[in-house]
């Protein structure tokens, strides 16, 4: 579901022309790709998903991501080919939002955003972690799994000031004599 919240009391509401689609930025990893249609699926993971615990959500195996169906325009600008992107490439696009599209995998109904392509950028391969990261539900509480670990730090402790050396400290307003600074590299 896609909001937008705001004071209808507030002067800038009166400039947000709701009729007007809006235009999008999007960045992640290319799902599925079909160059005969010229579509493509994106499901972008949101900062949202590495705080708290991941619930299941339809289709998307606990991960929080704003599913994209992007395709490209007929247009004279694609007229002889439509750049698509290849399954497992990273790609950032911006385009209009036009609708919600909706198909059945499985028995799961998956609804994306539908956005018409204006720019897209190419940004690399996607290459999978070679061990599964582990989320972080499972990870607390399990006495299970052997000794913890010793933590490097402490967010509990203060932190220790380091006392200021005489010959290094310098009046305000004055500046170390040339006899007492170091330099380095050549002297012309």
């Amino acid at each position: 579901m896609l909001q937008l919240i705001c004071d209808s009391e507030s002067p800038m509401f009166m400039t947000i022309d709701l009729a007007q689609p809006m235009f999008l930025f999007v960045s992640g990893v290319t799902v599925r790709s079909d160059t005969n249609a010229g579509t493509f699926t994106v499901d972008a993971e949101q900062f949202t998903s590495q705080h708290g615990e991941q619930r299941a959500v339809a289709g998307f195996a606990g991960k929080s991501v704003l599913p994209i169906v992007g395709f490209f325009p007929d247009s004279p600008r694609f007229r002889t080919k439509k750049p698509v992107p290849w399954k497992n490439r990273y790609v950032a696009i911006g385009g209009w939002l036009r609708g919600i599209s909706s198909s059945l995998e499985g028995e799961t109904l998956i609804e994306r955003f539908r956005v018409e392509v204006e720019h897209i950028a190419f940004l690399g391969t996607y290459t999978a972690p070679a061990t599964p990261i582990a989320s972080s539900s499972s990870s607390s509480g399990d006495s299970d799994k052997g000794p913890a670990k010793k933590a490097r730090f402490s967010y509990s402790s203060r932190f220790l000031k380091r006392p200021l050396d005489d010959d290094d400290s310098t009046e305000p307003g004055s500046s170390p004599s040339p006899s007492t600074s170091k330099t380095t590299g050549n002297a012309t």
